[in-house]
């Protein structure tokens, strides 16, 4: 089982996640969000990798992340948010 921490002071749960393409692969700051059904990256990080296969989507700059981890990715887990801890254990299925 994976652990992935999280300030939990934030107004967003921020992990970090990465980008695999043809060109290599590029660290993303992504919001944890279980009410998104798909996972949108912003173009620019595609643009880097050569990898078109995810929704692409903008999002604000003042958000400080670069997508969102929805449900598109988060359904391979079983998975805790402990949010006092700042933690969410994590397990392939």
């Amino acid at each position: 089982m994976k652990v992935t921490r999280f300030d939990p002071a934030d107004s967003l749960i921020i992990v970090t996640g990465w980008i695999h393409g043809p060109r290599g692969a590029k660290p993303v700051s992504l919001a944890f969000d279980t009410a998104a059904t798909e996972t949108p990256i912003i173009p620019e990080i595609l643009d880097d990798i050569d990898d078109f296969r995810i929704h692409v989507h903008d999002l604000p700059e003042t958000l400080g992340i670069q997508g969102l981890l929805g449900l598109s990715f988060l359904r391979r887990l079983n998975y805790e948010i402990r949010s006092a801890e700042g933690r969410i254990p994590a397990a392939r299925i």
